[in-house]
Order: structure tokens, then C-alpha cells, then sequence
């Protein structure tokens, strides 16, 4: 645990009691008065649970322990399962009884704030009215208090936050009580942030994260038995499609999903994977690409995928892919220049995807790009119908108390107030422009239900279906595609070639960081003044050239960590003209892009090694 300093308690209208004289308890006791005095951000209804620090709450209709009524050490190792040792800066959405702010200070040793973000200000009140809870604040050095505001004031302070600590290793905790009780708060938060990531280089260990996530899917799916998604494609040209999301509204017109299959190609996209396969329902094909575990839930459960085609890429979780034993279409995103750099070197046929924001904007992109006749949006509400967010049969069933905060008001197809929020108004938007670069083609929104689509006509499904004069025989063409193709043996080979040229070069990039990093030692040798230093650590520079000169590095890696790379570059540049402080900035850039590089590499290097012995 780090040594001790003077607690600093901040909040967002500029109540710093570190600047008091006088104890934690009374600066805490003027904080809960301040707080007290505002107009609660959401109401909520509390009751004491005797016997226990802990409330019964009910926000609008969600009612749920605060903290788990039975194992409170069992609930704080979930909610820092996946909280590194390293972090720096933890943010902790939701107060409870502070027993995370006392894990956090005896588990995290590198620990340096804490910012909590609690929506309620009648539950952070109540909580430090209880004996005891101010002080376990003493059990860390820092803590910023965001408490009864909107998501976009708590988002923005996080933005001012890591405009100050944005070299610092972050990490983000919640208690599930919270997303409970504050549906859709956490949710929008964490997207609004992330946004403020992929814009800023912020946030740099959680970009790492999602890089290393991503490069294992993409080697480890590199070999899965998979058709071109262009065989697909070329059989769909001027035929119609649905694509069903997994909208409330879908529930208005899924039972007419089995029979449309006999008119149109109908893929289940994400959560509705869930939904079609618990009602019953079976698509002529699925859609996945997310390279997150937690994200894939929806196949959990389907213990036979019955032949019914996967839609791919390769940044998918591999685990999903290794365990789907059904037939598969692999597709190449323009986000993934592993997959396009390998195919490109071994001259594989493949087509680039747009990455989209989600699954249903990739797909959406490839019907469009298959040309078929008509292309239906159903279950696509983007917004929170009847306050749901799933159809019925879903993996889960989050909901929204009728007065969410953070989210905005607009009007669906019926003229009716809903709530969605900017992440679904930037899908719709994605969807809009994507299909006003297809005018030769028609789309209809037959959701019956949720925000409209410009260039997408509403019209419910039946209506559509009725439509469609011919019927198409699609199992007669999915058979065609899957399973009466012969292996393509010269490009399985010519993938293996690829790999382990690649894996060569990853190794000789390995090679060049390493006399990097021991010219970087001799540079800053013993008894040399700091003007030769400079000099010598300015023609270090001549490694980046050589870098340059590999292949894999110059397509793929510069690529792939240019962020951890800026984010290092900003966060020791220096531009006075101290030498003193111009050695140090460029000792630290240069050891920072060492350190990066053979952190990436090595990953690549084990991981790739493991294919390519697979053989």
C-alpha cells in the first residue's frame, strides 16, 4: 500500500474539503448538507436492512439489495475480477457501503484516486450516515465524489480527469445494484467515455486491452474451416433479405419469421441469435463479430447449431468460433489488417466488410453489398420501446425507469415520445448513410416500432412479405454454398506459407527492438554529459527506419499500437529547451516505445507460434 498522504476529497461544483482544516467527518458532513440541498437526479426509496450495513432500494421498477445480503467478500472479488493490481486511477461506478473504496485500498498497491460516480444522492446521504463508512475513505489517498448528475456532467468530468492523468493505467469497476437500479446510466456512461477514447488516445490500457483481445481471435481463427462470405454474397444478388435485430418490437411480428423464410434470406444478428433460437425459430443464418467474451453470451446454451451458417470475421472470440460445428463464412473487416495483410501476402481472394458499430451495421453493409432486391429491418428499434431494450426470449431483459436520466427524448414511427440514447442515434445514422449509397436498391422498416429510418419506409412485415410474389428455395442454395464446394487446398497451403513468413518477420522485428533497447543502455552510459546523450539518443531514430523495412511492421503493427505509442509520445514530450529535461523526455519516449513494441510483438510472436506448429 502506498505511503499516506492528506486526503482529498473532491466534487464536481468545487467542494474540496482537503482545503479544510478540520476532520474527514466534518468535511464529509458538509458535503452530504450540499448534496441534501439539490434536487435528487433520480428518486429512489430506501430501507434499512437490520442486522447488516446494507439497504434495500427500489428505484422505479427495479428493487434489489445494495450490496449482496449473504457474501459481501464474494461480491467485491466479482466486481475487481477484472481490475489489474497496476491500476492507478480506478473508477467505481456506484458508492454502496464503501467496502469497494476499502478492497480497492488493500488490493490495489499502486493505487492513487478513486472517482466515484453514485447517480443517487439519497443513496451516497444515507451511506455516510452510516456508523463507519467515512471512515473506510481513509483506506485510499484520493477520492473524487461525482454524485447526482446527469451521464453527460459525470462523463465530461471524466474527460477533464484524464485530460490531466491520461499516461496513468485506468480501470473501471461497477456494482451491479447500480445497473440495476439506474437503467441505461452505466451504460451510456462507459460509451460516451469510450468514445472520448477512440477520438483521444485516452484510456490507453483499455484500448491495450481491446488490442490484445482482438490480435488473439484474429491468429487463433486464422485456420477455422471457413467459405469466402463472396460465395455467399454472389448467390444472394436480387434476392430479399431480413435482417432481425433483437428490438422490443420484434415481438410484434417474430411469428411470421418462420414462414418468411420461405420468401426472403433471413439473418439473426447479436442478441437475437438468443431470442429466434429460444423461440423456436431458426434463421438461414447467424452474424457475430465481437471479439469480447462477454459479449457472446447469446450462444451460450445452444447446445446444437443444427447446420445453420455463421457469419463471421475473425476478430470474433475464437472459443465461439472453435465451438460453432456448423458451416461458416468468414468475412474480412477493413479494421483487421492481420487477416488483410496474410490473404493480400498468399494473394487469397477476399472482400473488405466496413466494421460499423455493431453486428447489425455490418451486415447491414454486406446485403447491401450483395445486391439483394429488398433488404427489411426488423427488431431494429434503437431506442427503449415499453422502456425494454430486448424482445422477449432475450439473454437478458435490462429496462428503463420512466424518468432515466441521460438519455434523449424523440419521437418514434407512430409519432410517440421514446427514450434512446447517442449511441443508438449513431447507429441509426450509420444505417442511413450507408443506404443512401444504394438508391438502385429498396428498403423497407418493418420493426413496427421504434425510431424511423430515412430512405427506409415504414410498412409492417406482413405487408412486405405479401409483396414478395415469388418463393426462393434457399436451403437449396445455403446447401450449394456450405457443403457441395470443394476444398480449396491451394489456399489453405498458401495461408501456411503466409504464417510463417509472417512469424519470420515478427521475430526479426523482435531482433531490431531488441539492439534498440541495448543502443538505448549504451546511449545513456555512465560519465557522458547530456549533450552527448542527446545527440546519441537522436540518432536512435535510424531503428524506426529499419522497423519500416519489415513488411509486417510497416502493413500491420505501426498500425495496430499507434495508439499506446501517441499516448506515450504526449505523455513525455517536452519542447523547452532544458537539456536536462530534453534527455529525460526522450529517454522515456524512447524506452516507452521499446517497452510497447516488444510487449505487442512477443504476444504475436507466442501466439502465432502456436498455429503455426499446429500444422
Amino acid at each position: 500500500m502506498p505511503k499516506m498522504r492528506k486526503k482529498v476529497l473532491e466534487h464536481p461544483k468545487a467542494m474540496n474539503p482537503a482545503n479544510s482544516p478540520d476532520s474527514l467527518e466534518n468535511a464529509m458532513q458538509r458535503f452530504s448538507r450540499g448534496l441534501s440541498a439539490e434536487q435528487a437526479l433520480v428518486s429512489v426509496t430506501i430501507e434499512r436492512v437490520d442486522g447488516q450495513a446494507n439497504y434495500i432500494v427500489e428505484a422505479g421498477q427495479s428493487r434489489c439489495f445494495l450490496h449482496s445480503a449473504y457474501d459481501r467478500a464474494h461480491e467485491m472479488r466479482e466486481l475487481f475480477r477484472d481490475v489489474s493490481p497496476a491500476t492507478q486511477i480506478l473508477v467505481l461506478y456506484g458508492f454502496g457501503m464503501g467496502d469497494a473504496i476499502v478492497w480497492a485500498g488493500e488490493n490495489l498497491p499502486e493505487l492513487e484516486r478513486v472517482i466515484v460516480i453514485e447517480p443517487s444522492s439519497q443513496l451516497m446521504i444515507s451511506a455516510l450516515k452510516y456508523p463507519g463508512v467515512v471512515d473506510k475513505l481513509k483506506r485510499v489517498l484520493i477520492v473524487d465524489f461525482v454524485v447526482n448528475k446527469s451521464v453527460k456532467e459525470a462523463a465530461e468530468f471524466m474527460m477533464s480527469r484524464m485530460e490531466q492523468d491520461f499516461h496513468k493505467k485506468y480501470a473501471f469497476a461497477f456494482h451491479m445494484a447500480h445497473r440495476s437500479l439506474f437503467k441505461g446510466y452505466y451504460e451510456e456512461f462507459s460509451e460516451q467515455v469510450l468514445t472520448y477514447f477512440r477520438r483521444t488516445g485516452v484510456g490507453i490500457r483499455t484500448v491495450e486491452a481491446n488490442i490484445f483481445v482482438k490480435t488473439q481471435n484474429i491468429l487463433n481463427n486464422l485456420k477455422a474451416k471457413s467459405v469466402n462470405i463472396d460465395d455467399l454474397l454472389r448467390e444472394l444478388k436480387g434476392r430479399p433479405a431480413i435482417m432481425v435485430s433483437a428490438g422490443p418490437s420484434l415481438d410484434k411480428n417474430i411469428h411470421l419469421l418462420e414462414k418468411a423464410k420461405e420468401k426472403a434470406f433471413v439473418v439473426a444478428v447479436g442478441s437475437a441469435i438468443k431470442i429466434l433460437y429460444n423461440k423456436g425459430i431458426r434463421p438461414h443464418a447467424r452474424a457475430a463479430f465481437s471479439p469480447h467474451p462477454d459479449e457472446n453470451t447469446v450462444f451460450d446454451g445452444i447446445a446444437d447449431f443444427e447446420d445453420i451458417p455463421l457469419i463471421y470475421s475473425n476478430t470474433l472470440d475464437y472459443l465461439v468460433v472453435k465451438s460453432y460445428d456448423a458451416p461458416k463464412a468468414r468475412m474480412v473487416m477493413d479494421s483487421d489488417p492481420i487477416t488483410r495483410y496474410l490473404y493480400t501476402l498468399g494473394g487469397i481472394p477476399h472482400t473488405l466488410v466496413g466494421s460499423g458499430g455493431t453486428i447489425a451495421n455490418v451486415t447491414f453493409d454486406l446485403l447491401c453489398r450483395a445486391g439483394c432486391s429488398q433488404i427489411i429491418f426488423t427488431g431494429q428499434d434503437m431506442c427503449y420501446t415499453d422502456l425494454k431494450l430486448y424482445a422477449d426470449g432475450s439473454w437478458s431483459d435490462p429496462r428503463i425507469a420512466a424518468a432515466s436520466q441521460g438519455l434523449i427524448k424523440e419521437k418514434n414511427i407512430y409519432g410517440e415520445e421514446v427514450f434512446t440514447s447517442a449511441a443508438f442515434a449513431g447507429i441509426r445514422q450509420d444505417f442511413e448513410t450507408a443506404l443512401a449509397g444504394y438508391p438502385q436498391l429498396t428498403f423497407w422498416n418493418a420493426t413496427e416500432g421504434g425510431l424511423p429510418i430515412a430512405g427506409a419506409p415504414a410498412k409492417p412485415l406482413q405487408e412486405v412479405l405479401d409483396g414478395i410474389a415469388e418463393p426462393y428455395d434457399f436451403d437449396a442454395m445455403l446447401q450449394k454454398v456450405f457443403f457441395q464446394q470443394e476444398e480449396r487446398t491451394s489456399e489453405s497451403a498458401a495461408l501456411d506459407a503466409t504464417m510463417k513468413q509472417t512469424l519470420a518477420e515478427v521475430r526479426q522485428i523482435i531482433e531490431i527492438n531488441e539492439r534498440r533497447k541495448a543502443a538505448i543502455e549504451t546511449a545513456y552510459g555512465d560519465g557522458k554529459n547530456n549533450y552527448r546523450i542527446l545527440r546519441e539518443l537522436d540518432k536512435l531514430q535510424s531503428y524506426d527506419a529499419e522497423l519500416l523495412q519489415v513488411p509486417y511492421y510497416q502493413h500491420v503493427v505501426q498500425y495496430e499500437i499507434a495508439t499506446p505509442l501517441t499516448v506515450i509520445q504526449k505523455a513525455h514530450q517536452y519542447t523547452g529547451e532544458d537539456v536536462v529535461k530534453k534527455v529525460r523526455s526522450r529517454l522515456n519516449i524512447l524506452l516507452g516505445t521499446a517497452h510497447k513494441l516488444d510487449e505487442y510483438a512477443g504476444f504475436v510472436n507466442e501466439t502465432l507460434s502456436q498455429q503455426v506448429r499446429e500444422e
